[in-house]
């Protein structure tokens, strides 16, 4: 790349910073201990989902520009080889920036677009504790909600309970976790006792079936960063808006549109009246996942909310 070409790369990514307020923080942690700090003007594109209910997210980060020492270093593989690092991103505008992901590092590719030598960092939040497993006992008359938070709380993190849990049973006798993974042992009781279950960095949540955290919402509209119209699906809605890193699968949003577009076949043969009114009379709806899409100097910088109608 020559000097000129340099420059121009440079400043039109500072410009395009600028003109949109756009920041973001990228902290790679090498196997080897080492940290590095990325920021702009650095150019940098992530794609990241975070599924509800499975507790998994996962993302692709690709920085461009880095040095080949830098590059080296991000691949140094873990002691047990496996794994390249962690890594952690903050995302949003000017000084307001939030984690929009945190986790680990599983494979890693480096690649040219034109004359740019760039790294994709693939990752996921799955952790060591993921495979934790549970020797803990209950005895007989203990409340299921006191064992769903024991197992929990294995993973490592806090336990944040959304919802009433008043109506599950006690154990009619004693048990224990038999060495059971915790994630086998919460898979099965939820087909049971209809709840969720979900790991964010800093918390693990329980919470029961459609239910979302009803002190937490967020109203969404053209006023404040709605792009495009919400689009409606057999039995979900999703609605783009600028990147914003505080809304989690669990809340709520409020959506203000006069308008919808439907995107699955069954529009052909189903009377969809009624979801449309339900959005506009109610306009109230559940958070099932959020995707987090951007690139500095691109035209995305945006989330994603995937959501389902509240009902009331």
């Amino acid at each position: 790349m020559t000097r000129w070409e340099q420059a121009t790369v440079l400043f039109g990514t500072q410009a395009m910073s600028r003109l949109f307020n756009r920041n973001y923080e990228l902290i790679v942690t090498a196997s080897n201990g080492e940290i590095l700090i990325y920021r702009p003007p650095m150019e940098m594109k992530f794609s990241i989902t975070n599924y509800p209910n499975n507790t998994l997210a996962i993302s692709q980060i690709s920085i461009y520009g880095i040095s080949a020492r830098a590059r080296d270093v991000i691949q140094i593989r873990g002691e047990n080889g496996k794994g390249y690092g962690k890594v952690t991103l903050k995302a949003g505008y000017g000084d307001d920036l939030g984690v929009i992901f945190d986790g680990r590092i599983n494979s890693v590719q480096v690649a040219k677009d034109g004359v740019s030598t760039y790294i994709s960092l693939f990752c996921s939040n799955i952790t060591s504790s993921w495979d934790n497993a549970s020797f803990q006992a209950w005895g007989e008359g203990t409340p299921y909600i006191e064992v769903l938070r024991d197992l929990a709380a294995n993973f490592g993190l806090p336990v944040e309970v959304v919802g009433d849990f008043s109506d599950l049973p006690r154990l009619p006798v004693g048990c224990n976790g038999g060495g059971q993974l915790c994630r086998d042992l919460l898979n099965s009781l939820k087909q049971h006792f209809r709840f969720d279950w979900m790991i964010t960095p800093s918390k693990t949540i329980l919470s029961r079936h459609g239910i979302a955290r009803e002190g937490i919402s967020y109203e969404l509209s053209s006023m404040n960063g709605m792009a495009g119209v919400p689009r409606w699906y057999t039995d979900s809605m999703e609605v783009d808006i600028k990147l914003n890193y505080r809304i989690q699968p669990l809340d709520i949003v409020n959506i203000l549109s006069d308008f919808w577009t439907l995107n699955f076949s069954g529009a052909y043969f189903t009377d969809l009246n009624d979801l449309a009114h339900m959005q506009l009379k109610t306009g109230k709806f559940n958070v099932l996942k959020t995707r987090h899409e951007g690139a500095l100097s691109g035209d995305i910088w945006n989330t994603t909310v995937i959501c389902q109608w509240r009902g009331k």
